[in-house]
């Protein structure tokens, strides 16, 4: 025992000494890289990398199970306002720098806010420039704001248009020998059509033409206040495919001039009064945040809480990048014992899920609401299916216009691979059963049509209870309901028409909303859900807000979409019960 007892000391020991020693070397590399990067300069330029990913809420994304030295924070959106806010006052900081270096997308909502506080950067008397080695329309959209706006000569501006591309299932899965049986309430309920025609219904292409036109106009009208354009000449040059060259944007006004990227550093100098012979400094707006120390807001002793609802809502999961009743019931226990919290803003940007799960969180906002707390919903990229779902009883609802939202529906699957077992693989299944269900609802047999009966049931049961939701909390008689759901798509403009919100605006007038629902004018904000950090996690941030030791490329556009798509279809693969969800994104 006593030998036992010195093996297990040491080896605590020799535990602890190598974390020390880990430790002491990383931050011998941090103060190297930071000596390293030490130089004569007159400012500091800080740079956003407008093809990064982009949460509401900081860190909020799935986290990757490895241990390395490439993690950075993935700053949300609305703490990157506070560091244009902080670095706007900051006499060190020249300017902002934008760089695009392939196309990417964050989505048409957040992009429109991102818009908004880059504005109040530049009208805060700070310069904004913009580089691009390749921008799509998003990234573009973005980049209009700055004072001048850049393009290698070998670059190049996508300017196409808006669209929505879907792949099809079918006969794949025929090939396969894998029978999908397809449940679903709702003529606009498209999301099972992939898996049973082999292109898009009419009704799917009328929704999805209406909101697109919507993106469309919102576009042109904010390109037109950030810059002198031509619109109809611009219009007929995206019909043509014209714009495909860094020339043809330079001909179009897109840019102001063409230039590799030493050239540019070279104007930015100029522009700061920097020597040619100096070196400039420039920063990512990430380590600036990280060195900067930034917290949350503590103004005043009443609080609105925020709440992040962002993701696809999943059953029972844990953790950064997805909505659950489990995470999301911790939070609301947090905000229910906060006896300062006043008001309550759900922010959601989630094209839905389970819909067991957005009951469950469906009826915690109930309960906020019940305790006396008023609730705005505030809208982002996507507020579709069980996102509406989750919202559609809070006391306002706050949209932005090129939200998706709506989808009010409800879909089951259930695959048949009957054939694949019997005849391409050979396997066949025989049952002992004591009643008729019991091996009820088996991908190994043919569904029987009683038991297609059941289900059917269970999912219009589903239906009526995503009615009678949305009736209750918009105050809306269910057959008014009935006819603005049945799984249409609606954009944020049109869902105030059709009622099933109440404001165009962004987050900044939903939380005002809330304060004066609550009747408060000197109070902070709190986020929520806590994103927690171990150790490790915040030691690697540390060190890489110093130095960036390895870089890591982002996913191309081509990359990313198969990558979504793949999710998808792994997605619905996984299915076990019916589902609030549109399980497509608008690129």
């Amino acid at each position: 025992m006593v030998k036992f007892i010195k093996w297990v000391m040491a080896s605590c020991l020799g535990t602890i000494i190598a974390l020390f020693l880990m430790i002491a070397i990383i931050g011998m590399i941090a103060s190297i890289a930071e000596k390293g990067n030490k130089v004569n300069t007159s400012g500091t330029f800080l740079t956003l990398d407008l093809n990064r990913a982009i949460p509401e809420l900081t860190d909020n994304v799935e986290q990757q199970a490895s241990f390395s030295l490439d993690q950075k924070k993935a700053l949300g959106i609305h703490d990157m306002r506070r560091v244009l806010q902080k670095a706007s006052k900051d006499a060190s900081v020249k300017g902002l720098v934008l760089k695009s270096t392939m196309i990417g997308d964050i989505g048409q909502a957040k992009t429109s806010t991102l818009v908004k506080y880059l504005k109040e950067f530049k009208d805060s008397g700070k310069k904004i420039y913009a580089y691009g080695d390749y921008a799509g329309q998003s990234e573009y959209l973005m980049m209009s704001v700055a004072d001048s706006v850049f393009l290698n000569p070998q670059g190049a501006i996508d300017m196409r248009g808006f669209s929505r591309m879907i792949p099809f299932y079918k006969d794949l899965f025929e090939k396969l020998g894998v029978e999908w049986n397809v449940f679903y309430v709702g003529d606009y309920k498209s999301a099972t059509e992939p898996y049973l025609k082999t292109s898009m219904s009419d009704k799917a292409k009328l929704q999805t033409r209406q909101y697109l036109t919507d993106f469309q106009q919102i576009y042109f009208d904010t390109l037109e206040v950030n810059r002198e354009i031509d619109r109809p000449r611009l219009l007929s040059a995206q019909d043509e495919y014209a714009i495909r060259y860094a020339e043809d944007a330079l001909e179009y006004n897109l840019v102001d001039d063409l230039l590799y990227w030493e050239e540019f550093v070279d104007h930015l100098k100029n522009s700061a009064g920097i020597s040619p012979d100096k070196k400039i400094k420039m920063e990512d707006i990430t380590n600036y945040f990280v060195n900067s120390g930034m917290k949350s807001k503590k103004r005043g002793k009443d609080k609105v809480a925020v709440l992040f609802a962002e993701g696809v809502i999943e059953y029972q999961t844990e953790g950064p990048g997805n909505i659950s009743e489990v995470d999301y019931h911790k939070a609301f226990n947090e905000i229910a014992d906060k006896d300062d919290i006043k008001a309550v803003v759900l922010r959601v940007n989630s094209p839905g899920g389970n819909a067991f799960s957005s009951e469950q969180i469906w009826h915690r906002v109930e309960r906020i609401k019940a305790a006396g707390i008023p609730v705005v919903a505030s809208y982002g990229n996507y507020a579709a299916s069980g996102g509406y779902y989750i919202s559609c009883g809070a006391d306002t609802i706050v949209s932005q216009p090129n939200t998706i939202t709506g989808s009010i529906g409800v879909f089951g699957m259930f695959p048949d691979a009957s054939q694949l077992l019997n005849e391409k693989l050979g396997i066949y299944f025989d049952t002992v059963k004591t009643s008729p269900y019991a091996v009820a609802a088996s991908p190994f047999y043919k569904l029987e049509q009683n038991e297609k009966d059941v289900v059917q049931s269970s999912v219009e049961r589903m239906y009526d209870l995503f009615l009678t939701r949305v009736s209750d909390g918009r105050g809306m008689p269910k057959d008014a309901v009935h006819e603005v759901a049945q799984g249409r798509v609606w954009s944020g403009l049109d869902a105030l028409d059709n009622g099933l919100v109440d404001v165009i605006g962004d987050l900044d007038d939903a939380i005002a909303i809330a304060a004066e629902m609550a009747d408060i004018e000197d109070y902070g904000i709190r986020q929520y859900p806590t994103i927690e950090e171990d150790f490790f996690t915040q030691l690697i941030t540390q060190v890489n807000a110093q130095a960036s030791l390895i870089k890591v490329q982002p996913l191309s556009r081509v990359e990313k979409q198969v990558m979504d798509q793949y999710k998808m279809l792994k997605q619905v693969m996984q299915y076990q019960e019916p589902q609030y969800l549109m399980p497509y994104y608008v690129e």
